[in-house]
């Protein structure tokens, strides 16, 4: 499936205006065949965009192994490496070209006692000062056909939608796990 330079101008904007947070876990078929992952560099422009994301973000790519072929195109990046395991690459999978990737992410409250973690509090929130922060948003919205333009306009969205729930919705602090309470998939090991 070829795709078309517009398409993938599409697909960096919207991963470029994704906003990372500080434990971020990205594993993607990201089909970037042209990268040298062991030099961080390509002659590929779309490519080399894609690595100017990830050095911006502070990003490492795990895997190192290829995936697909003899080419490294699904892609674990992560901000949290020291929480994860080296990925393990294994046979193919049913019906597909790709190979699967194993992961382990170490999850403990004994990695930083008492790191307290920032959080949204929705019980606490102004829902009609949300309410009229969205309904104030005004821009035109662009044509069809002219990417760049949508995703011009979806940056403002998002951008007006962050601000309105920054405004609208406080921020509380809370332990990141505590024995008491768990994430509901948490498994016992």
């Amino acid at each position: 499936l070829a795709i078309t330079q517009e398409a993938h101008y599409t697909y960096l904007d919207l991963l470029e205006s994704i906003k990372i947070q500080p434990s971020t876990l990205i594993l993607c078929d990201f089909n970037y065949p042209t990268i040298e992952w062991k030099t961080y560099s390509s002659s590929n422009m779309n490519a080399q965009r894609f690595l100017n994301f990830i050095n911006a973000n502070a990003l490492d790519q795990l895997v190192d192994t290829p995936t697909r072929g003899e080419n490294i195109l699904d892609l674990l990046l992560t901000n949290m490496s020291s929480h994860c395991s080296s990925p393990t690459v294994s046979s193919s999978l049913v019906r597909s070209g790709h190979k699967a990737i194993t992961l382990k992410v170490i999850i403990s409250s004994d990695l930083h006692p008492g790191l307290r973690v920032k959080q949204k509090n929705f019980s606490k929130a102004d829902y009609n000062l949300l309410r009229v922060g969205i309904s104030s948003f005004t821009a035109t919205i662009p044509s069809v056909g002219t990417s760049t333009n949508i995703q011009a306009y979806t940056k403002k969205l998002y951008e007006h939608l962050y601000s309105c729930m920054d405004s609208a919705i406080p921020d509380r602090t809370k332990s990141s796990f505590s024995r008491k309470s768990k994430p509901v998939w948490w498994t016992a090991a």
